[in-house]
């Protein structure tokens, strides 16, 4: 037995995958390092990492994960002894630690009421998971990392999954609008600090782009992806080539109140759509180094809020005067006004089968038929001003954001609503599908981008529903809100 040696109080132990070793620490910071076999007894490091509250082997054994008072994660080389590492970017304690099955992440439970994932070998944090509202104790990953649990104060037990259901981690001021490329590759994020983010979904890497000293507000991709727009609170729009985004290829002054969407025509990415405040929305052509106007709209009796493309001859616009109005492009002529919301139109889209959504600050979204002017049904739900609305590809789901702080999807063809995604602790403003079929990627004013499953059969898989089996109705609908009652497995 190893109650002979001085091991102190302890708040973490770790055994190896073979058994063969064991770790422990605790209160006075030292991590021990036991030899089942030779009962023998090491200590790796010094005490200056403060107490340690958490510890995980990888998978392999040769390395040492050191959950630390000093809101880090120290990486031990198990062999040597020597600490190679730490891993940044909490605010609080690490309670919990976990590595994937396949040793490539790490994750942490922080008492800041988060979660992160860190890529191992690149030591770039990856993910935040920010569900939980109270401080985060425990955590750990399915056989096959489909899955990442987490356990916390609030009591509740969450399920991710961690390739979908995470926030970047990229620290911003609150960010007003989005856009994602048409290959889904890049999401560009307008900040009310005055950049335009780009965030690479492939490689989860930010670049940051100092557009103005007024707040970003609209930003917008081509159609081929190759260009993206932004507009700011002084009515300048830029342009930019995705492929060398730190030079400007356009910009001009477009409005003289701030901008507040922007939409390149479908399949020329020479002509941009503007709307302002200034109640009007106006058709530009990129030429040279600037924009020359070609068509001004105008009828609307307030700001406008968006601007989008039905298709290359017409354009659709949603105002504060509660009402949409639908444009054709060529001479500017109003085709027809859409006006049944009892308050300002927010967000505006458009689904491949022709129908057209409209999202209000009357708390509903309107389906339309574009062509009519008739509606087709009422989406109710959200508890809030609804901003956005973005359909599938197949036109089966409708994502929608609010001021609620949530972002619900529905079935647009029978109004049924599908899922509730609650998270964000500040408004949410975009969200767009990734796949058809989702996950869906979500921006706020709290700062953070979410990415979401939809997959609501996905959630509880054979493993989990197993993990879960005989769990009583009211903690069910306690842990997993927005799932059927089925605790059994078939």
């Amino acid at each position: 037995m190893y109650d002979e040696i001085g091991l102190g109080a302890l708040y973490a132990v770790a055994v190896t995958r073979d058994g063969r070793q064991v770790t422990a620490a605790g209160r006075d910071g030292r991590v021990w390092l036991l030899d089942v076999a030779n009962r023998q007894a090491r200590i790796l490091g010094t005490r200056e990492f403060g107490r340690i509250h958490a510890l995980a082997f990888s998978p392999d054994g040769r390395h040492l994960a050191t959950g630390e008072w000093l809101n880090r994660v120290g990486v031990w080389d198990v062999g040597s002894g020597e600490r190679e590492f730490a891993l940044e970017g909490l605010s609080d304690a690490v309670f919990g630690l976990a590595f994937s099955p396949d040793g490539k992440e790490l994750a942490a439970a922080s008492q800041d009421d988060s979660a992160s994932i860190w890529n191992v070998a690149e030591r770039r944090r990856i993910a935040v998971l920010t569900s939980h509202r109270g401080p985060v104790y425990s955590i750990v990953y399915s056989p096959d990392s489909a899955i990442l649990a987490t356990g916390g104060e609030d009591h509740t037990v969450r399920l991710w999954t961690p390739k979908t259901s995470v926030s970047a981690p990229e620290p911003s001021s609150p960010w007003s609008g989005a856009d994602l490329s048409p290959d889904r590759s890049l999401l560009a994020v307008a900040g009310r600090d005055g950049t335009m983010r780009l965030w690479n979904t492939r490689r989860r890497t930010w670049q940051t782009i100092r557009i103005s000293d007024h707040p970003v507000r609209a930003v917008a991709f081509s159609h081929d992806g190759t260009l993206v727009a932004a507009g700011d609170g002084h009515g300048t729009i830029t342009v930019w080539r995705t492929s060398d985004p730190r030079q400007a290829v356009n910009r001009w002054q477009a409005h003289l109140q701030p901008v507040t969407s922007l939409a390149f025509r479908p399949g020329d990415r020479q002509t941009i759509a503007t709307a302002s405040e200034d109640h009007t929305a106006m058709l530009w052509q990129l030429t040279g180094r600037t924009g020359m106007l070609q068509q001004r709209l105008t009828g609307h009796k307030d700001g406008v809020f968006r601007v989008l493309f039905l298709n290359k001859a017409t354009v659709v616009t949603g105002s504060l005067d509660n009402t949409a109005r639908i444009w054709r492009a060529s001479d500017g002529r109003e085709l027809r006004k859409l006006t049944e919301h009892e308050d300002t139109v927010f967000g505006l889209a458009f689904s491949k089968q022709g129908m057209l959504a409209t999202a209000s600050r009357d708390h509903t979204i309107k389906l339309w038929d574009p062509r009519t002017g008739r509606r087709l049904r009422t989406l109710a739900g959200h508890t809030g001003p609804v901003t956005s609305a973005a359909f599938n590809g197949p036109g089966t789901q409708l994502v929608s954001t609010g001021r609620d702080n949530t972002v619900r999807a529905g079935d647009p063809r029978t109004g049924r609503l599908l899922r509730t995604l609650t998270g964000h602790t500040g408004r949410v403003r975009a969200a767009a599908f990734l796949k058809d079929d989702g996950p869906v990627v979500s921006v706020s004013e709290d700062g953070t981008v979410r990415w979401w499953s939809l997959d609501v059969d996905g959630v509880l898989d054979d493993r989990t529903c197993k993990a879960v089996e005989g769990v009583d109705k009211a903690i069910w609908k306690r842990l997993l809100p927005d799932v059927p009652y089925a605790p059994g497995c078939s």
